[in-house]
């Protein structure tokens, strides 16, 4: 009888998580002005954990500025989506913009969702800060909490990551 030592275990599959949808945002500071935030994002992770190991896709901001009939939009490439139960971050980096935007380019987004059934609330970052000694860059993998109501549309979590 001949004895074949047992292969180690491979890794397990990889999880992918995805954080799909689009959605007009209420928008007090401005409640006339239509603001979409579209997206398709995804992200493996090999290990246990909240941090990605790869993160791919993209996401896309439109607003329309009522008041003085203006569009600014730009669309970003995914660089971090963490997902977890009902809420999900995305970051990336804006690759186009609007003519009028363009002073945004390679500037990091942040966005996050939490889907709530029947109440989807969303935080996003501004251009700017408004702390004066804040720093200028966005880090990876960080969006302020979701604090903004969906006023149409949605979005969809699927395959978080629990451990």
């Amino acid at each position: 009888m001949l004895c074949l030592p047992v292969a180690a275990s491979a890794a397990p599959d990889a999880e992918i998580s995805h954080l799909r949808g689009s959605a007009l945002i209420a928008f007090p500071p401005a409640a006339a002005d239509e603001i979409r935030f579209t997206v398709d994002a995804h992200a493996r992770h090999d290990n246990p954990g909240p941090y990605p190991t790869e993160s791919w896709g993209t996401a896309h901001l439109r607003h329309h500025f009522v008041e003085q009939d203006a569009v600014v939009w730009y669309s970003i490439k995914v660089d971090c989506m963490m997902a977890s139960g009902d809420q999900a971050t995305v970051t990336g980096r804006v690759v186009d913009a609007s003519e009028n935007a363009q002073e945004l380019m390679d500037t990091r987004i942040g966005f996050s969702v939490a889907d709530m059934g029947r109440r989807t609330l969303v935080g996003f970052t501004g251009v700017q800060s408004p702390y004066p000694d804040d720093s200028p860059e966005l880090r990876m993998c960080t969006a302020p909490p979701p604090f903004f109501s969906v006023r149409q549309g949605g979005y969809s979590i699927s395959d978080a990551m629990h451990w």
